[in-house]
């Protein structure tokens, strides 16, 4: 998958997939906690690139403004994002293009 976007940590980011159990909630990218990257390869700092049948997939670590439910109702924190459900908030710090 291609990305137009690389989030770097401090970036401002809102979830816009229709569907995701996410949807609309307001973030920061962080760097994932060490029980997080511990407990699942791939991790590197705040990013995590995890095989699909569509190719590589890459998520980031968001920690939400306000606690958000999960798929399951439960409350949450922060959770990883995939790139393609993420959008730069305007006006914030904002992803940079990829490759530059």
């Amino acid at each position: 998958m291609r990305y137009p976007f690389v989030y770097d940590p401090g970036a401002r980011v809102r979830v816009s997939e229709r569907g995701h159990s996410f949807n609309g909630a307001v973030g920061t990218v962080a760097l994932a906690p060490r029980s997080v990257a511990r407990a699942s390869a791939g991790w590197s700092g705040h990013q995590q690139t995890v095989a699909s049948d569509m190719g590589p997939v890459i998520l980031y670590w968001v920690r939400f403004d306000r606690l958000e439910r999960d798929m399951n109702g439960d409350p949450c924190e922060a959770a990883a994002v995939a790139a393609a459900h993420l959008v730069a908030i305007t006006g914030a710090q904002k992803g940079r293009r990829k490759g530059k």
